[in-house]
This record gives C-alpha cells, structure tokens and sequence, in this order.
C-alpha cells in the first residue's frame, strides 16, 4: 500500500529534467512564490495571474497543462481566472487599491463584464464599497444578451454518431445533425506536405487572403479580444473549457464534443444558422477540413488552435495562399 501511494507521488511530480536550466530555475522560483500567495486577495490574484502569465510564456501548451496539474492540482480553466484578473487590471497598484471579494474580482475580469462597467466598479470599489458578485450582477442587468430562445439540441438521430453538447441561438431553431457533408471523401494532408503552410512561430495568419487562423491559445486574450461578433461559432472541445466568451461575440454557439467529433453535419450547421459572407469562428480546428468545407461554402473563417500541426494540416488542406499577419482585421 505504501509503495502505492509512493508511486502516485512520483507520477504526480512535474517533470523539471526536461527543461533547460534557465528555465527550471525561473518556473521553479515562480511556483513556490504562487504557492505562497494563495491568500485569495485582490492583489494576491493578480500577482499570481502574472507570474503564471509568465511561466506560460516559459512553456509549451501540452507542458503548461503539466505543470498546473502536477503543481496546483489546477485545470486551465482555474489557471485563467487568475491570468484575466493580471490583464484585465494592466497596473497592480490599481488591483491593491480595491476593495472586492475575490469572486468578483473574477467575474469583473472576465471579457463578457462590458468596460463601462468594469470601470464604474472600480471606481465604486476605490471610494471603499465592498463591491460582491451581486453588485456586478445587478450592474450586468440592463446590458446583459437576452437569449429567451437559447435552445438544447435534441439527441442525435440514429443516422448520426455526432454527439451535440449545446446549441446557443439568438434565435430559436432545433437542428437535426443528419445531412453527410462530403467530408468523408476528402483525402487526407500527407506529413510531406505539411512544410506547405509556412506558419511555425504563434501569431495571426491570413489565408485565402480572406480568412484568418490564430496559432496560439485561443483562451487568450490576444485571441479573444479582437475577435469581432459572429454569425456563428462552432467550438469542438474536450472536457477542458475555457472560452466563456464566445456566448457574447457569437449570434449561435453550437458545442460540440471532440471525442464524438466525426467529420459530419458541420455544413449543416453553417448553412442554418449563417450566411454566405458571414464569419464563422472555430476556437479549434481538430479535423483538417474545415476551413475548406467553410470556404466552399461561401463563409469566411475566423480560427485558431494551439497545436501546429491542426493549424498547418488545415491550411494546407485548403489549398489556398498563407501569409503572417501582424493583426486580425477583416478584410
């Protein structure tokens, strides 16, 4: 039993071995002061938010994922609710003036909170009002989305293995997943072709000289903040969600669940609750088609991924002109 518990111990153990010496010394320094920081306070928060804004600049994606787990027990998602709070509030001293409780100065960071408010609270909260979660709440009221018609897709039919997690609309409309794309008669991009995309370092691409893919965090704020409203965004995810966001830059939000993910019904999709020259937006690109499929059909893609190789074998399979681009800005 004790050589059990040991071993779990072990597993559990971020691996520092693999990181160069500057590196290690930085993340390690980082994590223990993070550690003793974990007060909760207004200006504890942002610090932390910005020593892990730092070790995540330190390391790669799949590594940073490690590194929460194995450190903190933390998911992305509780690693973000501090980073928000860091880029939200770009001085400390202003975080230290505060008097809030700590839910809310999460909630208050987060992009769906207007500016206008964010700093009308502020304010309130310099002057010496305990601003609560309530306070904001009551603040959102007159500005928040009304969405009375937000509907639940039904359970796939039969004819179909793709499993709908949500479907978020303005307006009311109940899809059924059965229309076959001709996804699957698509070939597939070869590793020889892969050196086609030209994207290696992370930044905005533009491709087609119309469509636009992010290769980076698409929890980021430098992702999430110029995306502009959309006509739809279609966010085919694992378990692991941080991209509240997308509710307010998005007319529908379909959510999909990546392990069900099968190449098919995205055509519908698009076609129901878009309109040819409307702007799509995939958070993730985890099949190669899709800005292809999206193309053809007469939409422009908005998209991003934090893995290269999804970002390369999608451009490459559209088959169309990549270049970097300083900036996002609809052409």
């Amino acid at each position: 039993m004790k050589n059990r518990v040991k071993d779990a111990q072990i597993l559990n153990k971020f691996n520092y071995n693999t990181l160069d010496s500057k590196q290690r010394s930085i993340i390690e320094q980082r994590t223990e002061e993070i550690k003793e920081r974990l007060k909760r306070s207004a200006q504890d928060i942002w610090e932390i938010g910005q020593k892990i804004f730092e070790v995540r600049s330190q390391l790669e994606y799949g590594n940073f994922d490690s590194w929460l787990k194995a450190e903190f027990g933390w998911s992305r998602r509780t690693a973000y609710n501090f980073i928000k709070v860091y880029e939200a509030f770009p001085e400390r001293a202003t975080v230290a003036q505060l008097s809030i409780a700590a839910s809310a100065l999460y909630q208050l960071s987060s992009p769906s909170t207007p500016q206008k408010i964010r700093t009308e609270l502020i304010e309130r909260a310099k002057q010496g009002e305990k601003i609560t979660r309530q306070d904001i709440r009551l603040a959102l009221e007159p500005t928040e989305i009304s969405m009375p018609n937000a509907t639940l897709a039904s359970e796939p039919t039969s004819s179909s293995n793709q499993q709908i997690v949500s479907i978020i609309a303005k307006s009311t409309k109940i899809i059924e997943p059965t229309i076959q794309t001709k996804l699957n008669q698509k070939q597939e991009v070869s590793d020889d072709l892969l050196l086609e995309a030209k994207i290696q370092s992370e930044g905005w691409y533009s491709v087609g000289h119309k469509h636009f893919v992010f290769y980076g965090d698409t929890a980021s704020a430098q992702f999430y903040q110029v995306i502009p409203q959309v006509s739809l965004a279609i966010a085919i995810t694992s378990n692991d969600w941080d991209h509240d966001w997308l509710i307010d830059k998005s007319e529908n939000l379909v959510v999909l669940k990546e392990s069900f993910f099968e190449q098919k019904s995205i055509s519908t999709f698009i076609s129901l609750l878009s309109q040819p020259g409307d702007l799509v937006l995939f958070p993730w690109l985890p099949d190669q088609h899709i800005i292809e499929l999206t193309n053809e059909l007469g939409r422009i893609v908005v998209a991003g991924d934090s893995i290269l190789d999804r970002c390369q074998k999608a451009i490459v399979q559209s088959q169309l002109e990549v270049e970097a681009v300083s900036k996002f800005q609809k052409l």
